[in-house]
């Protein structure tokens, strides 16, 4: 019988394990974990800590047991320590026991995903420094945040955007403190800043947000509880607890020990099969590089979406289905109370980075025609190449329907489509649903004008 061993229980591990278990069932799947759960949707932990979701196991996707009847074996705090390729077994420490043993694969899934990354910052041990990747940071952070007032944030990205909204609905009066020069760094700076200019027009009172600064010390009390945050600058920011959202790290290192090359950041470098260097040993979701379509060189998107693909992907090669993984577009979206925020593709910076020559255009417009009464603005930016007019990307943000704009593009980055091939989408017209001339379109037109040198 074929032995299939798979590390790590996030996303994309659990995703090959099922799919596998469906393609054939005489294939012994056996999953570890280092974790006390498997299987299940860290990005919903925001919305549990806003209180939008009730119960923390409603986020679990698979159990062990149902994955026992599929056919899977799960192995919970099981933590893979090494990896010897030659004999094509892995070492397995039992944190329960603190017991070792090895276990022989036919092939091997390396879905070790990422962990929090945590700045060099003085006394990061205190406590109530709170990250969040499990279920049971989710747990810890909504109980302090109950008993709370005040928290800071250290990092400026998607999940700090979510818990902000989360800790202000709560009535918690809140500090961002973000190193570079706007949040949201896929977004070019005057789309950051509007999002920005929302936040702290409607909510001055409960938020402050510190670009271009970053923390350098957490102060603690007598019982080594944080305090208070020190900037870079000298400020002191008062506090109850802290979320560290600084990025993530992947966990690579047990595959570069056993010889597998590593590509951009340290991730996995894999073929489009989502096969390594090593023999029969595939890799798959956040600890993996991804191809970006648009830039043609090796990126890191670690998304649920994108990691979930993977594995599903891994799942057919090894049952010798022969299916390659496209790459990604960096397709992203969030949310801040009724504010939606998306972008896909390169930003303007991204797009000089990679030798294109960008042009781009902003618009203003309402969602669907403006008599309607629920017509929301969105403001829609669209990048694209001035020499060869294809669309490198898009950024939208507003109240109003962003999210199926942003999936128009993505078709259109996908199909390889030029601004031109844009403005001639038949795009569905309806005043509840879009006004006659789509912002998209409109966006486009502009784009198209400059190309041509006839806009002025």
């Amino acid at each position: 019988m074929k032995k299939v061993v798979i590390i790590g229980g996030g996303a994309s591990g659990p995703k090959a394990a099922a799919k596998l278990s469906r393609l054939n069932k005489s294939i012994q799947i056996n999953l570890y974990t280092q974790e006390e759960i498997v299987s299940y949707s860290a990005c919903g932990l925001p919305f549990y800590i806003e209180g939008l979701i009730s119960d923390i196991n409603s986020l679990v996707i698979r159990t062990v047991e149902e994955f026992k009847e599929q056919g899977v074996n799960v192995h919970l705090n099981s933590k893979c320590t090494k990896i010897n390729p030659d004999e094509k077994t892995v070492e397995i420490l039992n944190l329960q026991t603190n017991k070792k043993m090895l276990v022989t694969y036919d092939d091997l899934v390396i879905a070790t995903g990422a962990r929090p990354y945590i700045p060099p910052i003085i006394n990061v041990g205190l406590n109530n420094i709170f990250t969040l990747k499990t279920l049971n940071d989710g747990v810890k952070i909504r109980e302090k945040m109950r008993l709370s007032k005040k928290a800071v944030i250290v990092g400026g990205g998607n999940i700090s955007i979510e818990l902000l909204w989360a800790f202000v609905k709560n009535n918690i009066n809140t500090e961002i403190v973000e190193c570079t020069s706007h949040m949201l760094i896929k977004l070019d700076s005057e789309m950051a800043q509007l999002v920005e200019r929302y936040i702290l027009g409607n909510f001055e009172n409960s938020i402050k947000i510190h670009t271009k600064k970053s923390a350098v010390e957490f102060i603690g009390d007598d019982n080594q509880n944080v305090i208070a945050v020190k900037l870079n600058t000298g400020e002191i920011i008062e506090t109850d607890f802290v979320v560290i959202a600084s990025g993530i790290v992947p966990n690579s290192e047990i595959f570069k020990e056993a010889g597998g090359i590593l590509s951009f950041r340290d991730t996995i470098k894999v073929d489009t099969y989502m096969q390594t260097n090593l023999k029969d040993v595939y890799a798959c979701g956040d600890v993996v590089a991804n191809y970006n379509i648009v830039s043609h060189k090796p990126d890191w998107i670690p998304l649920a979406s994108t990691a979930n693909k993977e594995g599903r992907i891994v799942a057919l090669n090894i049952n010798g289905m022969k299916e390659d993984f496209h790459g990604v577009l960096s397709s992203v979206v969030t949310k801040f109370h009724n504010l939606t925020i998306a972008s896909c593709g390169l930003n303007e910076h991204e797009a000089q980075e990679n030798g294109f020559t960008p042009v781009s255009a902003m618009v203003t417009k309402k969602d669907k025609a403006g008599y309607m009464p629920d017509a929301q603005e969105i403001t829609l930016k669209l990048v694209a190449d001035y020499y060869s007019q294809k669309i490198l990307g898009a950024q939208a943000i507003g109240p109003g329907d962003v999210h199926k704009r942003m999936g128009t593009v993505v078709a259109c980055i996908m199909s390889d489509y030029r601004v031109d091939d844009l403005l001639h989408l038949d795009l569905p017209y309806a005043p509840p649903y879009s006004p006659t001339i789509d912002p998209l379109l409109t966006v486009a037109q502009i784009i198209s004008q400059k190309i041509y040198n006839i806009y002025k």
